[in-house]
């Protein structure tokens, strides 16, 4: 049933109306999440007088069958219940739910380079030890050193006979240091809230921005992220402001570049680093030389995986900065650039920015 539910899932187009509005997800609070499906409900039909099929003979439709009761859905109108498609959802974890779109997006799965692990010490109590506070006391390790040396010490001993403890038998859980390959990884999003940006063009950020963290978690579980907003000027903000700033004032791209390399000159060696710049492509205000520059500084930063410009487009914007990065730098595998003008682009955008990616 299941298998058959997922492969409905994709048949029916359900995981590409998911990906346009991530926010028809329900969080089922065990660890899973309700994904929406529509499916086809079965359901009997009659067949005609004199005809094969279901309900064959003389009776009409909504007679009791054998002597019982009318069953549920029959009536003067059979059929009627359990017509048409019915709203149900199906529970996934979130691996399940990234192999999904991985498969429907027809992307890799993202692996981070051994070459980018570093190992960290990490202590936990799985080690004994025959000293330590009294708190750490190992009761069945304790009683199993009490009942080998009374059992050596006294050959009449009997199953069940009173055991002394002596400081000797005491035992005690302590700390064994293990080493933990780790990779961590940092998302920088940068958002253009100039006035030529409206809250269309920051719902698409968003809802583009959930997918790319999602499948991103899954080879960096601690994932952490950092926003930078920029119309003239640039500065670093939280999450909420990010997608809630009223929009205002010209555009300086490169204001909001430097503003990131900042942010990765005080990261730690070991973090990846992808940035996420949405933008309509207005730069009224700066040179695109200079912004070219900047660019080559982030991409040839060797902690930086990926550089994706979101051309969200917009009836004020005219797309210069995008159009010009798309040129300037068609052969760097680190930066794409993606055009969207709906939701219905989102699934695209995401292909093209992480097709590549390993």
């Amino acid at each position: 049933y299941q298998r058959k539910v997922k492969k409905g899932l994709k048949d029916s187009g359900a995981i590409k109306e998911l990906i346009k509005k991530p926010e028809i997800m329900r969080n089922k609070g065990n660890g899973k999440i309700g994904v929406p499906y529509n499916i086809e409900i079965p359901r009997f039909t009659y067949g005609q007088k004199g005809q094969g099929g279901v309900s064959k003979g003389d009776g009409e439709p909504g007679d009791p069958v054998d002597g019982g009761d009318p069953q549920p859905g029959e009536g003067d109108e059979p059929g009627k219940a359990g017509e048409g498609e019915g709203q149900h959802e199906l529970e996934v974890t979130d691996e399940e739910l990234r192999e999904m779109i991985r498969e429907e997006l027809q992307l890799p799965r993202i692996e981070p380079d051994e070459q980018d692990l570093v190992v960290q010490e990490e202590e936990k109590l799985k080690s004994i030890s025959q000293q330590g506070p009294r708190s750490r006391m190992h009761r069945k390790r304790t009683m199993a050193e009490a009942l080998k040396r009374t059992m050596t010490q006294d050959p009449n001993y009997k199953p069940g006979d009173p055991i002394e403890i002596i400081p000797e038998d005491m035992r005690y859980k302590s700390f064994k240091t293990e080493l933990k390959p780790e990779s961590g990884a940092i998302i920088i999003k940068i958002m253009d809230v100039s006035g030529s940006m409206g809250n269309e063009q920051k719902d698409l950020a968003r809802a583009t921005s959930y997918w790319l963290d999602f499948l991103l978690e899954e080879p960096y579980p601690d994932l952490e992220k950092r926003f930078i907003i920029h119309d003239d000027s640039a500065q670093e903000v939280d999450e909420h402001t990010f997608y809630h700033t009223t929009e205002s004032g010209g555009t300086r791209i490169s204001s909001a570049l430097e503003e990131a390399l900042k942010i990765i000159g005080n990261l730690a060696e070991h973090q990846n680093i992808y940035i996420h710049h949405f933008t309509d492509g207005d730069n009224w205000g700066d040179d695109n030389t200079t912004c070219n520059e900047l660019v080559k500084q982030l991409i040839n930063h060797p902690r930086v995986k990926h550089y994706g410009v979101f051309h969200t487009e917009s009836p004020y914007g005219d797309g210069d900065y995008c159009r010009h990065v798309e040129r300037e730098f068609s052969d760097e595998e680190k930066v794409v650039v993606s055009s969207m003008g709906s939701r219905d682009d989102i699934g695209r955008a995401i292909r093209e920015q992480h097709a590549q990616d390993k």
